[in-house]
């Protein structure tokens, strides 16, 4: 089951840039059935001025993305993100699609 939705973010920072930086990168929108990010990870670096590489990183330290269409099967748990892929694939290790 793919998402239909953008993940919910739970902040781990005061840090307003770094917020700002999580934000965008999680930033998309369904389109035709497909969800579609609003940012490459080349740009989303380009606008917060560090490097591509650090992205993904700075965005972990700032904020535990969560998708709330996946749950665990063993105890209900939302699907923790650690990427952007994460969010489109289908079946993720021990986790089953199951209703929120």
């Amino acid at each position: 089951m793919e998402s239909t939705r953008l993940p919910f973010l739970c902040f781990e920072t005061s840090y307003v840039e770094y917020r700002l930086l999580a934000l965008d990168y999680w930033a998309g929108t369904m389109i035709d059935g497909r969800f579609k990010w609003s940012a490459s990870g080349e740009e989303v670096s380009q606008r917060h001025g560090v490097l591509k590489n650090d992205v993904a990183k700075l965005v972990r330290l700032a904020a535990t993305a969560v998708n709330r269409d996946v749950r665990c099967a063993d105890c209900g748990s939302p699907q923790e993100l650690s990427s952007r892929s994460t969010l489109t694939t289908r079946v993720y290790g021990e986790y089953a699609a199951r209703p929120a």
